[in-house]
């Protein structure tokens, strides 16, 4: 489970229990290791969930598509 939008879906379900986005830095790092988003990606999409988003997919850029 190292793709990227599983592990939104991870910070998203964390916010839900009520952690904080450093305890749910410390979680994900924990589970994932390596594979893990960067605290500065984990912080990001913590704070886009808690100001009402609901989507787990990232907005379209423009330029090559990512491999995850």
């Amino acid at each position: 489970m190292t793709e990227k939008r599983d592990q939104r879906i991870c910070i998203k379900f964390y916010l839900e229990l009520g952690h904080s986005s450093v305890q749910t830095i410390c979680m994900t790092n924990t589970a994932l290791d390596e594979d893990s988003m960067s605290d500065a990606q984990i912080k990001t999409w913590y704070r886009h969930f808690k100001n009402g988003w609901e989507s787990t997919e990232s907005d379209p850029r423009s330029g090559k598509p990512s491999t995850n």
